[in-house]
This record gives structure tokens, sequence and C-alpha cells, in this order.
């Protein structure tokens, strides 16, 4: 069973192309002139916006978030805080293939976000970070019995096919001394106690020790049964989309 790397998929704005969906899947986009600056000179950057999770069952459901929120980037610690309109750019001050990204807020209306990047070697990766509320994720932890042990982290993973349609019928395996897996229920933001993910391919874990979370899935006969990697921090929920492979 090969083991991979999560892939992000970015909630699009206004479109549905899957070129907004998954970057780590499409070719560089051509460098734009962000002004003065490296950006503008086509160093590797990484370009984008905040977004509000609507319904944590559909990563879909993500329109643009207002706001001055810190974007960091972990392997080089380079961060930058967006505009009003949740925009940024951030160029990193050393050369990534991979990024783990971040997105806190200082007002603590939002719980922090935790994604993995994968970035062009030159030019702009455009990502939109999704992010959820404060309240909607104790929500969830009140009603899945969860502590809310500040140490640990959180996970909203989406089981989705390389054209980034949701996967049902996907199985998580158990995580010790973790709340979960739980999976998208009926109803707007509902996680369930079920067998296996509904319509939107969500899987949802609460009280994960922070590092990596190996994450074995059993999905679909239509789709090889995988192993994924994921950056799990403290008091944080890592968004992530993972791509499963078709049979041959």
């Amino acid at each position: 069973m090969r083991v991979s790397l999560a892939l992000l998929v970015t909630a699009t704005l206004a479109t549905s192309g899957c070129q907004y969906l998954f970057p780590e899947l499409n070719p560089p986009a051509p460098t734009v002139d962000l002004g003065d600056g490296d950006a503008g000179l086509g160093a590797q950057h990484l370009t984008g916006r905040v977004c509000n999770v609507t319904d944590v069952r559909d990563y879909r459901t993500c329109p643009p978030l207002t706001g001055n929120y810190r974007i960091s980037i972990e392997e080089t610690r380079d961060s930058v805080v967006t505009d009003a309109s949740g925009a940024f750019t951030l160029v990193p001050t050393a050369a990534l293939t991979l990024a783990t990204v971040g997105v806190s807020d200082p007002l603590g209306q939002r719980v922090s976000t935790i994604i993995r990047v994968r970035l062009a070697a030159t030019g702009p990766t455009t990502v939109n970070i999704p992010s959820v509320s404060t309240a909607e994720m104790q929500q969830l932890e009140t009603i899945a019995g969860s502590p809310g042990d500040l140490t640990r982290g959180m996970m909203l993973a989406y089981m989705v096919d390389q054209t980034g349609i949701p996967v049902a019928g996907v199985i998580s395996a158990r995580i010790t001394n973790a709340t979960g897996p739980l999976y998208d229920g009926p109803s707007l933001n509902e996680l369930a106690d079920a067998h296996a993910t509904s319509a939107g391919g969500t899987i949802a874990f609460f009280d994960l020790p922070a590092g990596q979370l190996t994450l074995p899935v059993s999905p679909p006969a239509a789709y090889l049964p995988d192993t994924f990697v994921l950056p799990i921090r403290s008091n944080a929920v890592t968004i992530s989309a993972l791509i499963l492979r078709p049979r041959p």
C-alpha cells in the first residue's frame, strides 16, 4: 500500500474549474506582475485568499472571508497578514516543493487552519485557504463528545477522485486515543458516527496528537486502498482533500 502526502483541495471562490481545486495537478499559472518585490519577478510564491467553510461536510462551500489573518509557512517561518479582503501574497525565503501553510485569526473567532500545498517551482501557486469558525468547531467537538484538549489537533479530510468529485463509501481506520472517525451526516454541518463517507466524502477526527498523522483508508472497489500522511498541530484543524487512485 502506497503512503502518499495529503494533497490540498482549495475551495473555489467563483469558479469550479479543477485548476482552482487542485493546484498540485495542474501546470503553474503564468507569472503575473504583482508590483515591487520578488513575486513580480517570477519567484516562487503563494497567493490567494482565505475563505469561510459554511458546511464542514463539503469543501466546496467556501465563499471569500474578509478580515486580516496571518498566513505562515512552517518550513521557512515566513508570514504575511492578509489585506482587508482576505487576500495575500507570500514569497518563501527558500525554495520549497511542499509547504505546510497555516492561517490564524488574531481575534480568535476562527480556528487556526493547517494545509499542505505543493508549490510550483517558479511563479505563483494560487490557493484559497479554508477556515472554520471557532464557535462551529467547538459545537462539533461537544456533539462528538470530545474533551476539547487544546494540546491536540483536529482534522477535516475530504475523499475525492482525481477530478475533485467527493467519493462516498470510504472507510477510515480508527486512530488510538482520538475521537472519530466521523463522517458527513444528512444535515448542514453535521458529522455522523457512521460506517463510511456519504455524498460529501468527509472524514473528521478530534483529539489527535500533534505531529504526523498516518491515515489508512479503504475506498469502494473502483479505487485502490491508500494511506495518507497529514500534519497535525495543537489547537488547529488540518483541512485536506485526499485524492484516491482508480484501480487499473
